[in-house]
């Protein structure tokens, strides 16, 4: 029950928070807070991969996530950056005194941490200049903390049979169906506030946002497994480190800014 309060408290002042950025915070600050959950994110990935393998620095993928960033004001720049950000990432790797299979593994680890989560959380910046862009990450956030309880008391009282026991045991195939009919009865009756479609649509994206929503998050588990460790961090009480709190975003975010940035 202790617990539980924690997570609830957490829940609430983060909730708080992401209603004043999304919907009330000028474009500056919203970047900013984007800019600074991308740091926090990428730091916990490298810790993570720094304690288990030898990397080098987390300070490197951190550093290349926040270029990645900073291109989405100078897009034009974003190929030769890139480009430099690889090889860059290439000259770290061969630097020091280290068996070549360490120096492969250590550039391997230190590209996937500078891709993931720089890429997938970047289109939130492009979402919410869309027309309707604060609405629709209002409605992504609502369906995807929807998806998140339900899933979690759902899996809490009839969880039965994992479907990623290796990865995630705690995940079962009831959770994911409560998190997906959570997600497709919210959509239903609050899409007209946010975002009008018709009923099936309303469901069926509800229902993507669930299943991709869970694919995230237990790609995010495979990660902490391979690293040896139950949570990314501790900076929110009860919720573990913000990559644990936001990884069920990160497949939602590309997809979603590829849905509404094209005509339906």
């Amino acid at each position: 029950m202790k617990d539980l309060s924690l997570r609830v408290a957490s829940a609430v002042v983060l909730i708080a928070g992401a209603v004043y950025l999304v919907g009330f915070s000028p474009g500056w600050l919203f970047f900013a807070f984007h800019t600074l959950f991308l740091i926090l994110m990428t730091w916990e990935l490298g810790a993570m991969l720094e304690q288990k393998y030898d990397i080098g620095s987390k300070l490197v993928p951190v550093t290349a996530a926040v270029v990645w960033n900073l291109l989405y004001l100078s897009p034009d720049l974003t190929a030769p950056v890139a480009t430099a950000i690889l090889m860059l990432l290439f000259g770290f790797a061969l630097a020091g005194k280290r068996e070549n299979a360490v120096r492969f593994q250590a550039l391997v680890l230190l590209i996937f941490a500078s891709i993931y989560p720089a890429v997938l959380w970047r289109p939130l910046l492009s979402i919410r200049e869309l027309p309707g862009g604060i609405r629709i990450i209002a409605f992504l956030l609502l369906l995807n903390f929807g998806t998140d309880t339900a899933a979690y008391f759902g899996g809490k009282l009839l969880g039965r049979r994992p479907f990623s026991p290796q990865v995630s045991p705690k995940k079962t195939w009831e959770g994911l169906l409560a998190g997906m009919l959570g997600a497709a009865a919210l959509s239903l009756v609050s899409s007209g506030t946010f975002l009008p479609m018709t009923p099936a649509r309303a469901i069926a994206f509800g229902c993507a946002v669930a299943v991709l929503g869970q694919m995230s998050d237990l790609s995010e588990s495979l990660v902490k497994r391979a690293c040896g460790v139950k949570d990314s961090g501790s900076i929110i009480p009860g919720h573990g480190g913000l990559l644990d709190r936001c990884d069920s975003l990160l497949f939602n975010i590309p997809v979603v800014w590829y849905v509404w940035s094209r005509p339906w």
